[in-house]
């Protein structure tokens, strides 16, 4: 493409003004002919004619001169980054320096933003991997606490009915002799009525126990059903006299002035442990 004149001087300026370039000419002898250009600017202010290029320039020493050679980048002076083109002539050589800090610099920085980004990676990877080994390490834990809480569980519900099972034994035994001392003292009515009080609040526990061990399990089971609760009331108050009593205190169950119905639908079971464990915390 063909420029126009004044085009292309304007151009050679913004090239010249932008690159900043030093020529030296230089014998086989690496001897200073002339320089121009911005010398200064490359640490060759000081050179003249006769002088050594080597002495400013140790990158000379050992370089050819009959061979042309380009290095791209090669810091010349503190701070500064030049392109350096050597051209064989035939009295030596030409040595042209362009500036290139700018593109060096721009360099480094995408070269440290590449570093840092490396070692945020590598930092992230790390963290990573930590987070991954402490995620399985929790769940094998949660897999342990599964597990033993299984074991308490079973040893729980299996504790519960085998201590149901006596207790049930000594509140019918309780029952019994109560038919039988029906004519006896006022006094073994009374201590079998502490039996049975006493025998039924340890069920009521047992019950408990084995409910919370449902619970866990998500076994736990309503049982509505017909339930005459005047009578569920009575025989409440009637097995937690006894406990008050030991403590100074009177129990006992009345009805409100409108009466109660005479049956509810409910699980008799579980209102009956819900009415002992308020009756119990009351009296204590």
């Amino acid at each position: 493409m063909a420029l126009p004149l004044s085009i292309g001087r304007h151009l050679r300026a913004l090239l010249i003004s932008q690159a900043h370039p030093c020529l030296v000419e230089l014998t086989s002898d690496y001897a200073v002919v002339e320089v121009t250009g911005d010398a200064g600017r490359y640490g060759l202010g000081q050179l003249k004619p006769g002088d050594d290029v080597r002495g400013p320039l140790p990158l000379m020493h050992g370089c050819e001169l009959e061979t042309e050679e380009r290095w791209a980048m090669v810091e010349v002076a503190a701070g500064v980054h030049a392109d350096v083109l050597i051209q064989p002539i035939a009295s030596g050589a030409h040595l042209l320096l362009t500036d290139v800090s700018r593109e060096h610099a721009e360099r480094q920085a995408v070269q440290q933003h590449a570093n840092e980004v490396n070692l945020l990676n590598s930092k992230l990877r790390r963290s990573l991997e930590e987070l991954e080994a402490a995620r399985a390490e929790l769940e094998s834990r949660n897999l342990e606490l599964d597990e033993l809480n299984k074991i308490k569980t079973r040893f729980i519900a299996g504790l519960s009915h085998e201590l149901r099972t006596p207790l049930t034994a000594i509140i019918g035994h309780s029952e019994l002799l109560r038919e039988r001392a029906a004519q006896a003292s006022p006094d073994i009515e009374e201590s079998l009525t502490a039996i049975e009080s006493g025998s039924g609040y340890l069920l009521s526990l047992v019950n408990n126990v084995l409910d919370q061990a449902s619970l866990e399990t998500g076994q736990l089971a309503m049982h509505p059903a017909p339930t005459d609760l005047a009578l569920l009331l009575e025989e409440t108050a009637a097995m937690m006299r006894p406990m008050a009593e030991q403590r100074g205190l009177r129990f006992r169950f009345e009805a409100p002035g409108g009466g109660l119905p005479d049956w509810v639908e409910t699980d008799a079971t579980r209102l009956r442990q819900v009415i002992i464990n308020l009756a119990s915390n009351a009296i204590k």
